[in-house]
């Protein structure tokens, strides 16, 4: 409890670059854990932890990775070229807040929720990934304001299986299929988002997702429709 870890450099590692196990109330700034065999940055059920300015790149699998981890604050971190997702929270890791960080060049998704909640994801920049700009997979009740998605292989932002988000004043433009698509996703609202030169839809809302209310969005310039509801 109560530690600092401050401009390490944690590289080259079998296993993780930074591994925080059970642990709170902890800082870390500043710290490079880059190309590792697992993860850069990897805390499990570790709670209040702050995560700021490091840089998490070129991992084996994710750049930074949070288990059953909730009120943490993951700011102005950058996490590029990862072999798997730039930053992922899954098992309930819950309340998390996910500022101004730049998530780009990753195989899979930029910023993936698997399984987590009430978390807060504001002003990230997730670019050039192999999947999606930002994932939320069985996530419920997350915000995601004020975020740029472009340039992904698949969709800027994509919910599926997830209900109850606020999606307000993102920006998702010319990523390879949509802007925003939710699967299986209900009772969601989209409010005063731009999805722009996307390579099928802006906005997809696809196959019984229901209750959803999007208000105030800027679909223009997209290769299919702006906006298309399919199955709901």
């Amino acid at each position: 409890h109560d530690q600092n870890l401050m401009g390490n450099t944690a590289n080259n590692n079998i296993m993780n670059g930074i591994l925080l196990t059970n642990v709170t109330n902890t800082e870390l700034t500043g710290n490079n854990a880059s190309y590792n065999g697992f993860s850069g940055i990897d805390l499990v059920n570790s709670d209040k932890n702050n995560l700021f300015s490091n840089t998490a790149n070129n991992n084996t699998q994710n750049g930074i990775l949070l288990t059953t981890s909730s009120t943490n604050v993951v700011f102005d971190n950058t996490a590029r070229f990862n072999h798997q997702d730039g930053i992922l929270l899954n098992q309930s890791s819950d309340g998390n807040n996910i500022t101004e960080n730049r998530v780009c060049g990753n195989w899979w998704n930029g910023i993936a929720l698997d399984g987590s909640e009430r978390n807060e994801l504001v002003n990230n920049t997730v670019c050039d990934n192999g999947q999606n700009g930002i994932l939320l997979t069985n996530s419920n009740n997350n915000n995601l304001t004020n975020n740029l998605a472009y340039n992904n292989t698949l969709s800027g932002l994509n919910l599926t299986g997830s209900s109850w988000n606020t999606l307000f004043n993102n920006t998702a433009n010319s990523n390879s299929q949509n802007g925003i698509v939710l699967t299986n996703s209900s009772n969601n609202t989209l409010y005063l988002n731009t999805a722009r030169y996307n390579h099928q839809d802006g906005i997809l809302v696809n196959l019984s997702s229901n209750g959803n209310n999007l208000t105030e969005n800027k679909v223009c310039g997209n290769l299919w429709n702006g906006i298309e509801v399919n199955g709901s």
